[in-house]
């Protein structure tokens, strides 16, 4: 039974923008400094999403109700490391990790879209 509402807890996160539009959970975030972001799907539609900051800070995001993550960058951005462990339909883990710090927004509706600012 597929639920209406999206679930997002956030630990760390100061400044969350949480609203509810037609009966759903929309949420956007901005993040600043990110020099790597983990994602790990923990089950069907659930991903947790820990971004890590200048000085080692570090901001979890969890969603369940989620169709899947996508990575967008509105221009360049030059990655260093990147790492993805495939299942049958979608990845499992994402790590990725820039060259130099950069501006990150995460926003959710039916999916999660991190995109470099």
């Amino acid at each position: 039974m597929k639920s209406d509402q999206t679930t997002v807890i956030i630990k760390g996160v100061p400044h969350g923008k949480i609203r509810r539009e037609n009966g759903a959970i929309t949420m956007e975030e901005r993040l600043y400094e990110i020099q790597r972001f983990y994602v790990q799907s923990n089950g069907v539609r659930e991903y947790e999403i820990e971004f890590l900051g200048r000085g080692m800070k570090v901001t979890r995001l969890t969603f369940k109700d989620i169709e899947g993550v996508e990575f967008r960058s509105q221009g360049n951005s030059e990655i260093q490391t990147a790492f993805c462990n495939l299942d049958q339909d979608s990845p499992r883990l994402w790590n990725v990790q820039f060259a130099y710090p950069v501006h990150l927004s995460v926003r959710t509706a039916d999916k999660v879209i991190i995109q470099v600012r």
